[in-house]
C-alpha cells in the first residue's frame, strides 16, 4: 500500500489496511511520501530511494510491483498519466474512480 502522508489519505489507508488484514487475511506492507507525484511510478513497479522517499531510482521501473493500491491522489494526475500509460503499458496504474469532487 502506497500512502500519502496527509490526514485524509492516512485515514482511508488505515481503513483499507484493517479490512485487507482482518477480513480478507492478507499481509500488507506500507510505504509512502508527502506528495502524490510518485504514486504512478510506485504502482507501476518502480523503486524509491528509501522508505518514505518520493525520489524514484532511475532505471528501476518495470519490475515486480511491491505497491498495489494507493488512495487520495490530489495532484493533477492528468498532466502525467498519459505519459505513464505510454511508458509502462500494461503495468500502468488504473484510476478506479473518484469521490465526485472535481
Amino acid at each position: 500500500l502506497w500512502e500519502n502522508y496527509w490526514a485524509s489519505s492516512l485515514l482511508i489507508s488505515s481503513l483499507f489496511e484493517i479490512l485487507v488484514q482482518e477480513k480478507l487475511g492478507y499481509n500488507l506492507t506500507k510505504d509512502g511520501a508527502s506528495t502524490s507525484r510518485p504514486i504512478v511510478y510506485m504502482l507501476a513497479g518502480c523503486k524509491n530511494e528509501a522508505p518514505g522517499s518520493a525520489g524514484i531510482i532511475e532505471g528501476s521501473c518495470g519490475g515486480p510491483r511491491v505497491n498495489h493500491f494507493s488512495f487520495e491522489s490530489w495532484q493533477g494526475y492528468e498532466s502525467y498519466l498519459a505519459d505513464a500509460f505510454k511508458i509502462f503499458g500494461a503495468k500502468s496504474p488504473r484510476l478506479l474512480g473518484d469521490l465526485g469532487y472535481k
